[in-house]
């Protein structure tokens, strides 16, 4: 991508960025083919005609917009309009992003920023709105979806909220107000022996729907276009990068497929889920023709009703 002159700076930084993650990603002798490796889009590709879908995608702590590239080309060879954002610091000398409330909200506000912008784009339709995040981008994710009453779902890849000791930095954070969540919410994860889970932030949303997908045998990035590299280029992992017990190249593979798909293999779902028998993929409740409206119809009935019982939604077990 070519950047105005007033931002080399952070085309820079971008690049960077991008080294260090392909690093991370892969043995150093692939990092060159990796970065030149072709994908399925073209630039300046004539649009489809139509309004379609909008999925707004937070990756994780100082991660680039190639960490969700296999993600995004699925969903859009699906019909849906896809963006992301860097996630970087706050300037020039502070290159790096951190978990603190200011680049939190700093992430945020660049994605509202984005959504301002493509919400009257030709080929998106405004009311048809998704958020997806991994990692710490699931919390930034969860925020937006707080604040913006247009968003008819979110998405949490191994999110950082669900973690135990981690919950404060979305349930501590200065404008978590959970009444205001009315998107549903999917939140797929990795079933790995000794992670101990926290989801008291995410059930504190009364009036969301909610999903809980667990994919066995995953490690944190395999939630992103990183699963699909050992198999793709055919490589060893080891060290800390290696995976939990059972961990194999075809099955991280077939992970990152899973999770494109929105499925797994654990479902936890909340009652009001249950009793519609919603499909996991509740992206695709943004792309149905009158999805805005039905998800706005429910929503009052279902404010009414738990406001006359005045109780909690539980969670039940279901493994599918």
């Amino acid at each position: 991508m070519i950047a105005p002159e007033e931002f080399a700076g952070f085309q820079a930084i971008l690049r960077k960025h991008d080294r260090s993650s392909g690093a991370l990603s892969v043995p150093d002798a692939i990092v060159p083919k990796l970065l030149t490796t072709p994908m399925a889009g073209h630039r300046d590709a004539q649009p489809a005609n139509g309004r379609f879908p909008l999925v707004l995608y937070f990756p994780g702590l100082n991660s680039t917009t190639k960490t969700a590239c296999t993600l995004a080309e699925f969903l859009a060879s699906h019909g849906y309009v896809v963006a992301a954002v860097a996630l970087v610091g706050a300037s020039y000398e502070t290159p790096d992003q951190s978990n603190t409330q200011g680049d939190i909200e700093a992430s945020v506000r660049d994605m509202e920023s984005v959504w301002a912008m493509l919400r009257n784009d030709p080929s998106v339709d405004p009311a048809r709105l998704a958020v997806v995040g991994h990692s710490l981008g699931g919390i930034e994710a969860i925020i937006f979806a707080m604040r913006n009453e247009n968003v008819l779902a979110a998405v949490g890849l191994d999110a950082t909220y669900g973690f135990e000791g981690m919950t404060q930095y979305l349930a501590g954070f200065y404008s978590y107000v959970t009444r205001s969540m009315r998107a549903a919410i999917l939140d797929l994860r990795r079933n790995e022996e000794g992670i101990k889970l926290d989801p008291s932030a995410i059930r504190a949303f009364r009036f969301s729907e909610k999903d809980w997908i667990k994919i066995p045998r995953m490690r944190h990035m395999d939630f992103t276009t990183t699963g699909m590299l050992p198999q793709v280029f055919q490589f060893e992992v080891s060290g800390p990068m290696s995976g939990p017990k059972g961990w194999t190249r075809e099955g991280a593979w077939r992970g990152s497929q899973a999770t494109c798909r929105g499925r797994g293999g654990c479902r936890r779902r909340s009652p009001q889920s249950r009793r519609r028998g919603r499909s996991s993929t509740i992206a695709a409740r943004a792309g149905s023709a009158d999805g805005a409206r039905r998800v706005r119809q429910r929503g009052r009935r279902r404010r009414s009703i738990q406001a006359r019982a005045g109780r909690r939604s539980r969670l039940r077990s279901q493994c599918l």
